[in-house]
């Protein structure tokens, strides 16, 4: 497409490249508008003012799950909202509070009252949808008697450091950390809870309380998501893993060209942060898109929405 026109925060219009390398494309004009707020969104496709929108809002797309005007599109993809601890700082540096933790959330009560049922519980930092995925990973469950067992053995009584929610991370954290909360009260772990305004949420705590929630879209493959977020060096390190045999490890397995040694190398990547490692995960979202019926050969992909991105390139416009 080229581009034609920009209204700064209302639309952008593009238009068929005749010369596109890859053929004629499907619509001969494509307006895209950004939509912050997505009551607002469903509200425009209700009538008729858009045609296909994307979301990862679970509450605001109820309405259209059981409209038949409407094509609800889910996939399944490693869209995650943990809650991170940063591991330099105590009760989080010793790992049986870790453990405790990820023991204390009830994940399948999360994934159908905060999530809808539109995720898939999470039993580690990784799940089924991305490349290479450990499906030989034991994985946490709520368990309030292993939380118990192992707080008593860190010998910590209770946890001061309090966890920083904020819808700013995500639609719905702060009814979900209330969740957390609650699950791991009856689990015997007890902390506070501090509501975070989401002005400044990303510059003022993620990275700087010790203990918050957080967001992370979906990468292809488990060796670019511990690239960014779990190396030493890395400057999205939320947790402060800090392990040199992981970083080697990784190193490694990115340099590996047999795809059989690569595949262990990264399996056991993800064992190291199973057992040890600064988050709780408990599901990962899917991707939520909505489309008019005549909207034409949608296809979802577990990466991103609107079909991977592609969705200009892919559908067209039914209006027989």
């Amino acid at each position: 497409y080229k581009f034609v026109s920009q209204e700064k925060g209302v639309k952008v219009v593009l238009e068929a490249n005749p010369n596109y390398w890859g053929g004629p494309v499907p619509l001969q004009q494509v307006v895209i508008r950004p939509i912050a707020e997505m009551t607002a969104a469903v509200s425009a496709l209700l009538a008729g003012e858009v045609q296909l929108i994307a979301s990862r809002d679970s509450d605001s797309v109820e309405p259209l799950r059981s409209n038949a005007q409407f094509d609800f599109k889910t996939a399944n993809m490693p869209l995650s909202n943990p809650w991170i601890f940063n591991m330099a700082e105590k009760p989080f540096d010793d790992k049986r509070v870790r453990q405790a933790l990820n023991w204390a959330v009830d994940r399948d009560t999360y994934t159908k009252t905060i999530l809808k049922g539109l995720a898939q519980s999470a039993k580690s930092v990784f799940g089924p949808a991305m490349a290479a995925f450990n499906p030989s990973l034991p994985g946490y469950t709520y368990d309030p008697d292993k939380a118990k067992f192992y707080l008593k053995k860190s010998g910590v009584s209770s946890i001061t450091a309090p966890l920083s929610a904020s819808d700013a991370a995500f639609n719905g954290a702060v009814d979900a950390a209330l969740l957390f909360q609650a699950n791991a009260k009856a689990a015997g772990v007890d902390f506070p809870l501090k509501k975070e305004p989401a002005d400044g949420f990303w510059d003022n705590v993620w990275l700087k309380a010790p203990f918050c929630e957080s967001y992370w879209g979906g990468r292809p493959c488990a060796t670019m998501m511990m690239t960014v977020a779990m190396t030493s060096s890395a400057a999205w390190n939320e947790t402060g893993w800090k392990v040199p045999a992981f970083d080697k490890l990784l190193a490694d397995a990115k340099k590996e060209i047999d795809h059989d040694k690569r595949k262990a190398m990264i399996f056991e990547l993800q064992r190291m942060t199973h057992d040890d490692g600064g988050a709780v995960v408990p599901a990962f979202k899917s991707w939520v898109d909505a489309a008019a019926q005549k909207v034409k050969n949608y296809k979802p992909y577990s990466l991103y929405d609107l079909c991977n991105t592609r969705v200009a390139e892919m559908v067209w416009i039914d209006e027989s």
